[in-house]
This record gives structure tokens, sequence and C-alpha cells, in this order.
């Protein structure tokens, strides 16, 4: 018997709106951004309340309603919007850069595929498709093209620019759910009532916050102070641990990327010069230390008068 959508792992997307729909505020715009597995027809087909909207990575190489071609062609041979920069994350086969693309979009139609289920509304779904291909690309390594998909009107060339800043920030997202489970391990937590795993929950996504704020806020603006996410009486520890002396007065705050650095190294990592930045599991590991050691300068200042006299 054919499932219905509603039964398949792909209707969480649907899920994902409807929570966006009832946890928004009126008249608050929310822009749902899901990976390839969000391209499905329901998903784009689904009624949303006004000011929700979708951005999808497309996946599906879907024939397009009224035109010979199907989408990837059709967006190929859209006009020519404009250029920008991409950062490419490294791969085993490509070095993280920062490459040249050509950024192209068009207005389209999808008409719902012949097998749709039938919990699905049968209808022409408007979108605006947003091409972004590397230029000149090595010849070694696979030519780049990524089409995104939105439910929102895109005009020109800076609101095309504005869909492909946009779906880059679901990377942070992913990186954050990782630190959540991965790093704080909030899935192994043996909790059997409710209420104390959202408890946990909520002091871990502080923790996981705290990681990956820092992790990136030291690669992005390194010169900053270290002050948004470090205490003066951690980065105080952080100092004299690191320089075996006290922070001299008047010399200013450390920056955040020397705090990051000093915490790493607690975590183990070893700061040479092709290590590139630290990442947020050594991080996660040096906050951890950190605490013992702040807890440990408690101490001290309770029990130090004692034991130099004893």
């Amino acid at each position: 018997m054919k499932r219905t959508w509603a039964e398949k792992e792909s209707y969480k997307w649907k899920r994902t709106v409807e929570t966006a729909e009832a946890r928004g505020r009126a008249g608050q715009e929310i822009i749902v951004i899901g990976d390839r597995e969000s391209d499905v027809y329901g998903l784009l087909a689904s009624p949303r309340r006004r000011g929700i909207h979708v951005l999808i990575r497309a996946a599906q190489n879907r024939r397009v309603d009224g035109e010979p071609r199907y989408l990837f062609d059709q967006v190929g041979a859209a006009p020519l919007a404009g250029h920008g920069l991409a950062d490419l994350l490294g791969t085993d086969k490509r070095q993280p850069r920062q490459a040249l693309c050509e950024v192209r979009f068009c207005e389209l139609a999808f008409g719902p595929p012949k097998n749709a289920e039938k919990d699905i509304p049968k209808t022409t779904v408007p979108v605006w498709a947003v091409g972004i291909q590397l230029v000149n690309p090595p010849r070694a390594e696979k030519p780049v093209r990524w089409v995104r998909l939105a439910t929102w009107p895109v005009r020109d060339f800076e609101e095309a620019r504005r869909c492909a800043r946009f779906y880059s920030l679901r990377w942070l997202v992913e990186r954050y759910h990782y630190v959540l489970k991965s790093g704080c391990r909030l899935e192994a937590a043996e909790l059997e009532e409710k209420t104390r795993l959202e408890r946990l929950e909520a002091v871990y996504t502080v923790v996981a916050w705290r990681i990956l704020g820092s992790t990136y806020q030291a690669r992005t603006s390194p010169g900053e102070s270290c002050e948004t996410f470090f205490t003066r009486e951690e980065w105080q520890v952080l100092y004299a641990h690191h320089h075996r002396r006290a922070h001299p007065e008047g010399s200013g705050t450390p920056t955040i990327a020397e705090a990051v650095q000093w915490t790493a190294k607690l975590g183990g990592f070893w700061g040479r010069k092709g290590d590139g930045h630290p990442g947020v599991k050594v991080l996660g590991r040096g906050l951890k230390r950190l605490s013992a050691l702040v807890e440990g300068y408690h101490l001290s200042s309770i029990l130090g008068p004692r034991l130099r006299s004893g």
C-alpha cells in the first residue's frame, strides 16, 4: 500500500513550517531553510501563513511548467545578473578558498509530479530560482553549481545575493547542532523524565552557543575584546596559566583570538603554524578545563592564607 506524505520522513519539513507558524509573531517574517533533503514538491506546494517563506537547495532537476527545459538548464540559460564571492569549504580534494561565482536568477513554476501522494495539494507552484556557478574552476576539481529555490520574489541581483547569503547561514546552524549533539552529548543523557531533559537542553544550549560563537568570532573578528564570551576572571586565569604570570595592569584586555587560542590549548590544541584555527571539539574540552582552573582559583583565595601559614 502506498504511504501518504505524512507517513514519510520528508514530512518533517512540513512540520518545521508548522512549528514556525505556531511560534512566530503576527507580522513577523520567517525563512525556513532546508538542504537537499527538503527539495520535495509537498513542501513547496503546501499553503503557508503570510510571512512564512521557504528557501531550499534544489536536488531534483524538475520539468519547468510551460517550458521545454528542466530546472537546471532553465536557470543556466537565465541572463547573467552579476558576480560574487563564495567561501568554499575544504574537502579531501579541495583546499578551502574564496571563489568567484556567476549569479543568475529567474521566476518559474513546477507542476505536481505524476506520483504525488494523495495528501499533497495538486497545484502549480511558483518559485524563484537562484543559480550560483564557479567561474573557471581548476581542471582537477569537479565544477560546482548550486541552485536555490525561494518562495518570495527575487527581482534583482542584490535580492539574489541575499538568498545566497541566507542559505550560507545554514552551515552555522548545522555546526550548532553538531556541538549540541556531539560536543555536549545531549542524546547520550540517560534521563527518563521529559522535564529533566528539557532543563538539560536549556543549559547545553547556552554551552553550545558559547563554544560555537567564540570559535567563529575568533576567526571573523580576531581583534575584538574577549569579554564577549569570557568573564574577566576567566581570561585572567587563562592568561596566568598560559604565561605563568599575572596579567599586567593597564595592558588592555586580550583579544578573542588570543583567549580562544589559550583555551583550545587547554583542550589539546597544539597551535603549530600549519594547524589552522582551533575547532569546536578542542575548544569545548578547553572550556571544561578552564572551569576547573577557575574553581581552583576560588579555592586558593579561600585556603591560600591557611596553607601558607601552615
